[in-house]
């Protein structure tokens, strides 16, 4: 395995986090469907010119109050970056899952990380997936994750289970970054527009490995992957990050096995049934960035 990438560069500002106002326009709202899908649970796959198939992780939904729930064979190599502010400054943490926990992104907008006895190790609260009481559904950014080199080939192989989703490279993988986003199921066409800074980019983010679109019950998953330049390390533990379902933390390579974090924020248009998402993976302006770093 490639030596880690063991230093974490944030990029963001404390008035961010403490003063953000959810802006009501972001997310549009869309009557609940009537009909929903027996596909509760889907477990994610990726495979190579190895033609392995390994498993990333597995995302449910919860059919009453539209819970998605991340799970992961190797959910005890996960870890969650967030932040403390002491004297008002950010100092990112790394809180690591038990083996057997999950992640809990809840309806009506909580974001739980629980430990295998069910304890909150962290509590977010953020943007709604479903509102059963009002009828009411949005998309929602779930999480950015930077995995740790795939290795895990289940006993059941992939393609075995009527949820499993295989996503193909006909190159050699290499360390890659996954957005996650919950789209509300209503048999939307996706058109993905993202860009970066050329003095970061190898390719447009999208291209490698593409991006992909499959059902859970009240949501469609939205995944887009890119890597950027630098990106050489697999990191020791999957990094995986949200905020609070509207801005979008993304990760960038830099020299020295450094990963830096912007949050950004994307813009959705929807015209009949077309989706239109477009995100520019620069930090938000005027946040008068800090360089930190936390060791592993």
């Amino acid at each position: 395995m490639s030596r880690q990438q063991n230093l974490l560069s944030c990029n963001l500002s404390a008035d961010l986090f403490k003063n953000l106002a959810l802006p009501i326009n972001l997310a549009e709202r869309f009557e609940l469907m009537s009909e929903t899908i027996n596909n509760k649970n889907c477990r994610i796959f990726i495979e190579d010119s190895t033609r392995t198939p390994w498993q990333l992780f597995t995302l449910s939904q919860n059919k009453r109050d539209g819970s998605i729930y991340l799970g992961s064979p190797d959910f005890g190599n996960y870890e969650w970056l967030s932040f403390n502010f002491p004297k008002g400054k950010p100092v990112p943490i790394k809180i690591q899952q038990d083996q057997n926990g999950h992640i809990s992104f809840h309806g009506l907008g909580q974001t739980h990380v629980r430990a295998e006895d069910n304890s909150k190790q962290l509590v977010i609260s953020g943007h709604y997936l479903l509102k059963p009481a009002s009828q009411e559904i949005s998309l929602k950014h779930l999480f950015t994750v930077m995995p740790k080199q795939p290795e895990h080939v289940p006993f059941s192989p992939a393609l075995t289970k009527k949820g499993d989703q295989l996503i193909k490279s006909s190159k050699p993988i290499r360390p890659f970054v996954a957005v996650v986003f919950a789209l509300p199921r209503k048999g939307l066409k996706i058109n993905f527009q993202g860009s970066m800074h050329v003095d970061e980019m190898e390719e447009i983010p999208g291209t490698f490995l593409g991006w992909h679109l499959f059902p859970l019950i009240h949501h469609d998953i939205f995944i887009f992957f890119y890597y950027t330049k630098y990106m050489s390390s697999w990191p020791k533990r999957s990094i995986l990050q949200y905020w609070n379902g509207v801005i979008v933390p993304v990760f960038k390579g830099r020299p020295n096995r450094m990963i830096q974090v912007d949050f950004v924020l994307p813009k959705y248009q929807l015209t009949g049934d077309q989706l239109t998402i477009k995100i520019h993976m620069s930090g938000l302006d005027g946040l008068n960035p800090s360089n930190l770093e936390s060791k592993d």
